[in-house]
């Protein structure tokens, strides 16, 4: 099979991949599907999954169902993980639910926020961080290296990247420095988050991957670097099922670049073979949710819909990312 071919996606643009190649991708899904049994103990959560061909039966399994296998496949997850799940209950039950102002949180609050997730595969926590915690964080990425995301350039500190004309719209900072904060600390292992990342996985969650970037303006974005950044349409299947908070570090109004979302297509058809224009992927009643707000507001998002990182027009916008997991079958991508 010629790969390179099959992985192309010039010849359908938008949200429906013809039936001829969903039956391709379904061909090849079932042909390495031996890896669930080979990678056993990354579905339970023990270790993470080693085969190349993991994220293959992924995407394979995404595209050929238009998504719906993933949720299928989680829920077998969850009987699996059953065990983990009941001892995560016992031990987070009756822990208060605050957020990171040492502030309660009502589990009315609670609960519109999961029903917002489960609906619109969006939701918003305002000011969920203390001013301190961001502040620390933004002096640690502001003082930490990291590689420009397109040209794939290093850098010892972001302000190198933000002086280089040529070092593209999109800086991903390494985490070394980063993981020793409070707010990579107090975030991952928050009750509050982690009872929202369990509603929505239906397991006992994984705080697998932590990401810091910013992105900035830098004029006309063609469309292969919009791609290489994330900046056009696509949808994620980095695992079964996965749940991501964006912690905003500097303030993202409309203009900054803000995460945008499309309201509801977690549940609607979509693949993962390609980045998509705009148009190809919006039609006349889709609403696009905007990740603006303050330093400190948290955005979540079922990133299985389709979603992008609006490219900036004016300054730059710096978030750090925590993606939680139902199993560990599977990579941040």
């Amino acid at each position: 099979m010629d790969t390179e071919k099959f992985e192309r996606t010039k010849n359908y643009r938008g949200r429906i991949m013809p039936l001829k190649r969903r039956i391709l991708h379904l061909i090849r899904a079932i042909l390495i599907s031996p890896i669930l049994i080979i990678e056993f103990a990354s579905l339970s959560g023990k270790k993470h999954s080693a085969s190349k061909y993991a994220l293959m039966f992924l995407n394979d399994l995404s595209n050929s169902t238009h998504g719906s296998g993933l949720e299928i496949m989680n829920k077998i997850i969850a009987v699996i993980r059953k065990k983990d799940t009941r001892e995560f209950d016992k031990r987070v039950i009756n822990q208060d639910l605050i957020n990171l102002q040492k502030e309660n949180i009502s589990s009315s609050e609670f609960s519109s926020i999961v029903n917002q997730i489960k609906s619109n595969g969006f939701a918003k926590l305002p000011g969920f961080v203390s001013k301190d915690i961001i502040d620390e964080a933004k002096r640690v990425i502001y003082s930490s290296g990291g590689i420009a995301k397109v040209s794939k350039k290093k850098y010892t500190e972001i302000s190198d990247w933000l002086n280089d004309e040529n070092g593209g719209p999109r800086f991903e900072s390494e985490m070394k420095s980063l993981n020793e904060t409070q707010l990579v600390k107090n975030f991952r292992s928050n009750v509050f988050v982690n009872r929202v990342a369990r509603e929505i996985l239906g397991s006992s969650p994984i705080c697998d991957s932590i990401q810091s970037w910013t992105t900035r303006a830098v004029g006309t974005i063609d469309s292969n670097t919009k791609d290489e950044a994330a900046m056009a349409f696509h949808a994620d299947a980095d695992y079964f099922g996965f749940l991501k908070f964006f912690v905003l570090i500097t303030k993202v109004e409309n203009s900054n670049g803000p995460f945008a979302f499309v309201k509801g297509s977690h549940k609607k058809a979509r693949h993962v073979a390609g980045r998509m224009a705009d148009h190809e992927i919006l039609g006349e009643n889709d609403e696009v949710l905007l990740g603006t707000g303050n330093p400190g507001d948290v955005v979540i998002a079922c990133t299985a819909g389709w979603h992008k990182a609006t490219p900036p027009q004016e300054g730059k916008r710096t978030m750090v990312q925590f993606l939680f997991t139902s199993s560990l079958f599977g990579k941040a991508t």
